[in-house]
């Protein structure tokens, strides 16, 4: 490129722009191309990773028909807090633990859940007699751990094959996550499974998405499903609590009026303030039976085939843009260092 008299070339100008294109075209090409194949390459490398999304409706109609009445509805955001905190992580850990060492049972003992129910039934058959053979024998540490490891495990092989027989409820009261409560999670294990998910209400509507992200989609989806359920059981766990708490208050309340009653000439108060505790506790005994979680799994999570990163064709087209705006800045930066060596006294 001739450089004007003056030694003046302006960048902008579209004369210098035609001439610039058609003079640094190779070098244009040649580093967008091998930017761009090393960012290919990058890219191919990424592990995919699945998602899952289990959705959860707030719907306290079976709450105010235990209750009776209508009730404040407790707030969306305020059930969205609560599902994010780290208990509800750490029963999704104990509830995930349990699971696996169920199935390295049922591997280990030819049964696994899809076993046919003959075969089920034989092995229960199979360790009960070992169960009971154990039993009569020298009572020494090692026998009783053994039998009661034994007698915790046909207790999970026969709930399990009743639940195989239909449809497993939504909120199960004798779930793994409570057999397993002892079970102590550490922390780092609890704050890495938190990483795997991400809840949020859905606009201004009341629907919580649970989205869990995992290696494998069937994961993915079994991670999102177990969050929901480990969920919708603390709050049914939360409420019998609160109801025996009240149930062990009249109780108590009706085993001290007992004595007063029992004696001659007992007031009318007394009398009527004993029946008002009897109905209430057992309005409570019954009304335990029904006790709902405030939501309800609208829609259970699924496997998706398709992996939700990296999102290849995305990152390939923003790589290309890339390659491309920093090739022609290198092309420019050698042009203009060109432009300075043939003109010395340029600025």
């Amino acid at each position: 490129m001739a450089v004007p008299p003056g030694g003046e070339v302006n960048p902008l100008g579209i004369a210098y722009l035609i001439e610039f294109g058609q003079r640094r075209l190779r070098t244009i090409g040649g580093v967008a191309l091998a930017v761009w194949l090393l960012s290919a390459l990058y890219v191919f490398t990424l592990e995919p990773r699945f998602s899952a999304t289990a959705l959860l409706i707030l719907d306290t109609s079976g709450s105010e028909f235990v209750r009776g009445r209508a009730n404040r509805q407790p707030s969306i955001d305020s059930q969205v807090e609560i599902m994010r905190s780290i208990n509800t992580v750490e029963r999704v850990a104990k509830r995930l633990r349990f699971e696996r060492v169920s199935e390295r049972l049922g591997s280990a003992s030819g049964s696994e859940g899809t076993a046919s129910e003959p075969a089920v039934a034989d092995s229960i058959t199979s360790r009960v007699s070992l169960v009971l053979s154990l039993a009569s024998g020298p009572k020494t540490s090692t026998t009783l751990s053994t039998v009661a490891k034994l007698s915790e495990y046909l207790a999970t092989r026969v709930r399990l094959a009743r639940q195989s027989k239909g449809p497993a409820p939504a909120v199960a009261k004798d779930s793994a996550a409570d057999e397993n409560s002892s079970v102590r999670i550490p922390p780092n294990e609890i704050y890495e499974l938190q990483s795997k998910f991400r809840i949020r209400r859905r606009g201004l509507t009341d629907v919580v998405a649970i989205e869990a992200w995992a290696d494998a989609p069937e994961y993915a989806a079994k991670l999102a499903n177990t969050y929901a359920q480990a969920y919708l059981q603390e709050q049914v766990a939360a409420k019998l609590s609160s109801f025996e708490r009240l149930e062990s208050a009249l109780a108590e309340r009706l085993e001290e009026l007992k004595p007063k009653l029992a004696r001659p000439g007992a007031p009318i108060v007394l009398r009527e303030l004993y029946s008002d505790y009897l109905s209430r506790l057992r309005g409570v005994r019954q009304t335990r039976s029904l006790v709902l979680p405030d939501l309800r799994i609208a829609a259970p999570a699924l496997p998706r085939n398709e992996p939700s990163f990296p999102s290849r064709k995305l990152l390939l087209l923003l790589s290309a843009f890339l390659a491309l705006g920093l090739a022609v800045v290198v092309a420019f930066l050698q042009d203009q260092y060109h432009l300075s060596t043939l003109n010395p006294d340029r600025e």
